[in-house]
């Protein structure tokens, strides 16, 4: 701590919906020692239609927020914005989620007594060169950060070169609210009738999920018993609609968009599949795990950190629907459950929030240590100078 208080955390996210660095954020907040740790929670505003959901998400969490800026807003207004959060609540770490939160950062943060520490959540293949483009920048300011912590050895590996290896830089591998799952589970109520197996899957409808390979895959299933349903919004929504219906098979395909409730939803899955092209280590992998619900994903970075194939789920390897296919017949045939129960042993030994929130905790007191120590060396040599100009 600094000095005999509690040592101030201000997370740093953006407006856009309750997705896997949004939940990460809370699921850190929540984990935090409360005795040691102060932690709020703010969020860009640049949504002219909707508030942050972030925010929302804080204020029903009870963990104080703070809206920075407004639509309206210019950037050196929502920088400005930041910049007086950091003062008036005596912020002494902020940190920050996502390129736009890390320039208005490292910005805000110019002259003041703070420390800054970044975490990325996962970068873009295949991107427009727009979001490229941030993204290269985003990587490149990571070396004023005091302290960057990707959240898998994937993200850590595509870090610029040198940096992967510097002594600001610590590994924290991503990690899943358990208690949260409990609870959900433990509350929810069937959301929907189903028919005899449900396959699930839900995230964002982008090109890098792939949910193509899993409608093919459920296409090439053929088995009147199943539904797939789909749970997540994204500019894919439309064409993954539209391919259903030319796979015959809408009427055993439901789409939800997004919802908030999707651990409980987790709990109508008989079979949770992430077909995606590319991840960190992915957060809705982590829960459907932690929910015992038996999981099939592709084999990529970063899945494969949750995944031992035969042991807590299986592998398929990536844009292959017939493999899945398969893969999904034999789940069907229970060959699947024991597999669920060690996976749900892998997520409480090694991808926790508490384990991620303890691992934090030490690098937020390692991170005011610095700031003490630079401190007093500054008092130091004041005094020192004071020393010899009075003598």
């Amino acid at each position: 701590m600094t000095g005999d208080r509690k040592i101030r955390v201000l997370q740093l996210g953006t407006s856009g919906p309750l997705y896997g660095a949004e939940r990460w954020i809370l699921a850190l907040c929540r984990n935090l020692d409360a005795r040691k740790f102060d932690c709020r929670i703010a969020a860009i505003d640049d949504d002219e239609n909707h508030p942050p959901p972030l925010l929302a998400a804080a204020k029903a969490a009870c963990i104080p927020g703070h809206s920075i800026g407004r639509p309206s807003s210019s950037i050196l207004g929502t920088i400005r914005s930041l910049r007086n959060v950091i003062r008036d609540k005596q912020i002494d770490i902020v940190h920050s989620h996502g390129y736009k939160a890390d320039v208005v950062t490292l910005a805000a943060c110019l002259g003041l007594p703070v420390k800054t520490l970044a975490t990325p959540h996962g970068w873009s293949r295949g991107a427009g060169w727009k979001l490229a483009a941030y993204e290269r920048a985003d990587r490149f300011l990571f070396r004023f950060f005091d302290a960057v912590a990707p959240l898998s050895q994937e993200l850590l590996g595509n870090l610029p070169a040198g940096l992967g290896q510097s002594n600001h830089v610590q590994l924290i591998s991503n990690g899943v609210d358990i208690d949260e799952i409990d609870a959900a589970m433990a509350a929810k109520d069937r959301q929907y009738e189903r028919q005899a197996f449900t396959i699930g899957y839900i995230g964002q409808l982008i090109a890098r999920k792939d949910v193509r390979t899993l409608l093919h895959a459920f296409a090439l299933l053929d088995e009147p018993s199943c539904e797939l349903v789909v749970v997540g919004e994204g500019p894919e929504k439309a064409a993954l609609e539209k391919m259903a219906s030319q796979l015959n098979i809408s009427r055993r395909t439901q789409f939800t968009g997004f919802r908030n409730d999707r651990i409980a939803l987790l709990g109508d899955f008989d079979l949770f599949i992430l077909p995606s092209l590319e991840e960190g280590i992915p957060r809705c992998l982590m829960e459907a795990m932690a929910a015992r619900i038996p999981v099939i994903a592709s084999n990529i970075p970063g899945s494969t950190d949750l995944v031992v194939d035969g042991k807590t789920g299986r592998l398929f390897e990536p844009r292959n629907a017939r493999q899945l296919a398969a893969l999904m017949r034999k789940a069907m045939k229970g060959q699947s459950a024991d597999m669920a129960v060690a996976a749900r042993r892998h997520i409480e030994h090694s991808y926790s929030a508490s384990r991620m929130a303890r691992d934090y905790e030490e690098l937020f007191e390692m991170l005011t240590e610095r700031k003490t120590a630079a401190r007093a060396k500054a008092r130091t040599a004041i005094s020192s100078l004071s020393a010899r100009k009075a003598s």
